[in-house]
């Protein structure tokens, strides 16, 4: 019996025709096809992913740039607040540095008037003898006018009297507020009593 009765195989064709030029050999065509088909469609499902991916990677380094420029943009804030505050730290500074030249150099101008002396106004003896300290303003000993402001503006002239006490002239019994009105000044200081 030969072979190609019971193999299949027509007269002439060997095994390795087989499913090549017969209708079988169309299965193994299409079954490459599909194969290459589905290899390119991996292939594209790869380079979508890839493409995903990359678009991810872009936003999050744009997110990640906008995150730092606030960042900046805070800082640059926070130094601006800051350089504020040292400046008005700085002004008040030098506004208190302003008034304690001005307060020394009054003290000096004060002390400088009450050593050399002005236009005849000198401590007055009588009080420093009466009472052991100095009055509270200097007075003029050739034209000091004393007044009782309490009591119905009786005056009379001579040197101060002590603190607490009735001045000369007030013919009240009760403690005067004294008020000395300094020669040709206008200038009036009062003595609480």
């Amino acid at each position: 019996m030969a072979l190609h009765t019971w193999s299949g195989l027509r007269r002439g064709e060997t095994l390795r025709h087989f499913g090549k030029q017969r209708g079988g050999g169309g299965r193994g065509r299409q079954e490459e096809e599909k194969e290459e088909e589905e290899k390119e469609e991996e292939k594209e499902d790869e380079e979508e992913k890839e493409e995903q991916e990359e678009e991810q990677e872009k936003e999050e380094e744009e997110e990640e740039e906008q995150e730092e420029e606030k960042e900046d943009e805070e800082e640059e804030e926070e130094r601006k607040k800051s350089r504020r505050r040292s400046r008005k730290k700085r002004k008040k500074m030098r506004r208190k540095r302003k008034k304690m030249r001005r307060r020394r150099s009054r003290r000096k101008e004060e002390e400088e008037e009450e050593e050399d002396g002005e236009d005849g106004w000198r401590w007055a003896p009588g009080l420093i003898k009466q009472t052991g300290f100095a009055p509270l303003r200097r007075v003029s000993m050739f034209a000091a006018t004393l007044e009782c402001k309490r009591h119905g503006g009786k005056e009379a002239t001579g040197t101060l009297e002590p603190t607490g006490q009735k001045h000369q002239g007030c013919l009240s019994q009760e403690i005067c507020a004294v008020i000395t009105n300094r020669a040709g000044t206008g200038k009036t200081n009062q003595l609480k009593a």
